[in-house]
Parts: C-alpha cells; structure tokens; sequence
C-alpha cells in the first residue's frame, strides 16, 4: 500500500473502531497482540489512549496507547524523554521506518523510566484498505452531519419556553445526579470533607478533576489542620515561641503531596534547558517548603501523586494545576477562621431568616470563592518569575467560581438539608439553584446550544444553573451516545 498524505486522526479512527484483522497482530518482536480494552481518548498531553486493556504474548498488560504514522515517530517527539508516557502499554504504529519495509527500528521504543514498549505495525493488518476505511469514515461523518441539520429543525419547532422547561427539568436530575453520589461518599467521610472533596474536584475542572480529588482523599481536611502547630491560642508556632504564619505549611503538605514540589536539580535543569534567569524569590519560597515537606511528610504517611498525573496540556496558565493548589491553599487558609461547611450552612441561614433578593444571594455566594491573588502565588501560574502581575486580581474567574458553586457546594448543602429532615433549607438550595447563573459555556454546551436555539433565542437571562447543567444532562445521557430514538425532544415524544 502507497503511503498517502494523512494525519494520525485517521489512525486514532482506526483505532476507536478497532478496524483490524485481529489474528495479524503481533508486535515487531512477534509476540501475539490482544485488545481487551481500547482504552479512553486522551484529548490532553500525553498518550492518545488511556485505560487500555491488551494482552501481548501470555500476558495481560493495563495502561497507556501511542499511536503514531511511523515507528520513527516515538523519538521525534520526544516520548522516549517525556515521563508522561512512562505507562505506555503499547505503541502502535501504521507504517515502519519512513524509507523502509522492514518493520525493525534502530533505536529500541522505551520510556523515560527505560521501560520497553512493545510496538506493533499495522499496516497490513487493517480490516479492510485504508482508501476504503478513509471513505467509510467520510460517510459516517456526512451522517452525523446531516443527522446534527434534522436535529436542529426538529428542535426549533419545539416553542422556546417547552425546550427551557425542560432543559430544566434535565438540570434538576442532573443535580440529583450529584447529590446521589454525593450521598455514597458520606458513607465513609463527614460532611466537611466530602464537600471539600468535592471543591477540589471543582477546582480541577474537566481536566485535572481527577487528581485534585485523589488529592484531596490521600491528604484530607483534618489531616492539614491536625499538622499545623497551633499554640493553646489558636495562634501558629514556628517551635520557638514565635508565631508565624499557617500559609506555608498548608502550601508545603498541597505541593508535596501533589507530587509537583520541585527540587533544586529539576529547578535547576530547567532554567539551563528552557535559559530562565535565576529568581531569588523562587528559590526561597521552594527552600522553605521543602524544607516543611520533608518535616511533615514522615508525620503525614501518605504517598504522593505521580507528576504525571496532572495535566498543563491545552491549558491556560491562569488554570494550570500548580496555580489552582495555590488557590486551594487559600481557600483552606481562609477555613482557620471560617470552617468550610459551617460558613456555607450559616450563609444559607441568614438567606432563610434576612429574606435577601436573588441578585444579593448569588453575590454573596459568589464572594465566599473569590480569593485575591497574593504572596508568592501573585502573577505566577508555575514556580518562576510572575508573568501576570499587573493584572492578576483573583485566583478564580467567575466562571469557575459558579461552576464550584452549583456543581460542589449547593448538591452537598442539599444533601445535608435532606440528611437533617431541613425542608425550608431544602427549599432554599432548589430555589437558589433555579436562579443561579450558568458558568461561561464549554464546548458541550456550545454543542447543544447550537442543536436548540437560534442566536435571537438567547437573552441574557436564559442561560442559568439549571438550564446550563440541563445541557450537560442531555448531551451525557442522549446526544454523545447517540440515543436519539430516546430523545425527550424529538417529535414522537412531543
């Protein structure tokens, strides 16, 4: 087969839809290949797949998929230096070196740990010729397509107000949804660290969701505050009568046990490698919580995240996960003197007994989240020189901050509400959550903002918690699998 000018999409097609004679894969070495488990698109850095399942030879291997055009490719990129693909099972290439047939690689395929990785090459193990696949996916694609123009018509015929209602009734189950899995972690934690797991959660957004809430389980709330030396006033002590502040030990055990603390030889690797000046600054803050790291660590008996495990691909700085533990570092600081969940469980209070409007509600909510951007953390988004001082104001955008809002903290005081038999305060949360305003769109909503509404359709006020998370119920539960035969909104059910 012809080579033909192509991107590895076509491959990762290939790949998802596991389009192989199975009874000709081997590796390069000629041990048998299985594919139990394909393994989960991986849309940020590192390897294309993740959670994959393959046997090779008489053994069962779990991890990591590379797909690549050419065998070659593992070195161009850098793989064989990026820990980031350290739990790579498998490399699967479509054809071997670019100037030749023989599927043998000069360079050995291993990983930054020296781990080999098996390869295969497929290329003339496909299901059917690339030429034809190519245009099967084509057509797929014009279906999809065209199944996406009648959607949309069948939609815009529905009345506005019918499609928002139920949008919102989506929301609804969407929140329950939350509220229920919530409820399954109650059963091993308190009230104050599931609701602060489920911050943290939020504060890893999409991407990084994953590791702040492992985080958030391996170094708990109480287990920060029980290893602050607090004196019999409250106060903070440094060990020789002086007070200081509680900040740095909370960032050291965040840092440390996230796995991202640097040391001085990586800082210093990479200032030679990336030609970054040295930062007075930097240094001292690093020293300091190295030093309270490896101080508390040994008290705290916990492992640490793998770096690996977060993500800074396709990111914005202000959102890198270094940046968001800083936040966090705060919101715990903040915690000393207004305990997390007591502080929302007050405020849902007054609301009940000081009738506030709407608006005034959500502002003050909104300002229980808005840390100001200070100390070391002021204009920086990872260790080194800030980069954004001028303007750096807060540590969360409102977007985020709403997001934890509806997503983390009115599901949790819901769950507590039912949970203590709290019918006004029950009352209060669904009330809030009706109203609330959506967080800024992402693209699964913009997705199925696009199947509902026209442009006109969209005023302002439309677009709240509800509505917004209703979106995100039905593209879950309907439009990604697809289930458009089940669609609440088609015409059959209207």
């Amino acid at each position: 087969m012809s080579k033909q000018p192509l991107s590895e999409s076509l491959l990762t097609r290939i790949w998802e839809q596991q389009c192989f004679r199975t009874e000709c894969l081997h590796t390069i070495d000629g041990c048998a290949v299985q594919i139990i488990c394909r393994g989960q698109r991986n849309f940020d850095n590192g390897p294309d797949f993740r959670q994959a399942l393959v046997r090779v030879g008489e053994q069962v291997h779990a991890g990591d998929v590379e797909l690549h055009l050419n065998i070659t490719d593992w070195h161009a990129h850098g793989h064989d230096r990026d820990p980031a693909y350290n739990h790579t099972i498998l490399h699967v290439v479509l054809w071997p070196a670019a100037h030749s047939s023989h599927p043998t690689v000069s360079r050995p395929i291993i990983t930054a740990a020296g781990q080999p990785v098996p390869t295969i090459i497929v290329q003339e193990c496909l299901s059917r010729p690339l030429e034809q696949l190519t245009r099967s996916f084509q057509q797929i694609d014009l279906r999809k397509y065209t199944r996406i123009q009648r959607c949309q018509r069948t939609l815009h015929a529905i009345p506005l107000d019918i499609r928002l209602a139920r949008l919102q009734q989506f929301g609804k189950a969407r929140l329950e949804e939350r509220v229920k899995r919530f409820a399954a972690w109650l059963e091993h934690d308190s009230f104050e660290q599931v609701l602060y797991q489920a911050m943290c959660e939020g504060l890893g957004y999409s991407t990084n969701k994953h590791p702040f809430l492992e985080l958030a389980r391996r170094l708990p709330l109480e287990y920060i505050l029980k290893h602050l030396p607090l004196t019999d006033s409250g106060q903070l002590s440094d060990g020789s009568g002086r007070t200081t502040s509680a900040l740095p030990w909370i960032q050291a055990m965040l840092f440390g046990a996230s796995g991202l603390l640097v040391s001085e030889k990586e800082l210093s690797e990479k200032r030679a490698r990336d030609s970054f000046s040295s930062d007075p600054e930097t240094d001292a803050y690093l020293a300091e919580l190295r030093a309270l790291w490896d101080m508390l660590a040994p008290c705290l008996d916990l492992q640490p995240l793998s770096r690996e495990a977060w993500h800074f691909f396709r990111l914005r700085p202000p959102n890198f996960p270094t940046r968001r533990i800083a936040a966090l570092s705060y919101l715990v600081h903040n915690y000393m003197t207004q305990p997390l969940f007591e502080g929302y469980l007050h405020l849902f209070t007054l609301f009940m007994q000081h009738p506030e409007s709407t608006a005034q509600k959500i502002h003050l909510c909104e300002h229980t989240l808005e840390l100001p951007a200070a100390g070391y953390w002021k204009g920086r988004y990872l260790f080194g020189k800030p980069v954004f001082q001028d303007y750096d104001l807060r540590f969360l955008g409102r977007s985020r901050v709403r997001d934890i809002l509806i997503s983390a903290v009115l599901p949790v005081i819901l769950l507590y509400a039912r949970h203590t038999l709290q019918p006004d305060l029950e009352s209060e949360i669904l009330t809030l959550y009706e109203h609330f305003p959506a967080p800024s769109w992402n693209r699964i909503t913009r997705i199925i903002a696009a199947q509902l509404f026209d442009r006109c359709d969209l005023s302002p006020g439309i677009m709240t918690a509800s509505v917004y998370q209703g979106m995100l119920h039905l593209y879950t539960h309907f439009c990604y699998l697809p289930a458009c035969s089940a669609c609440p909104f088609t015409a059959k059910n209207n």
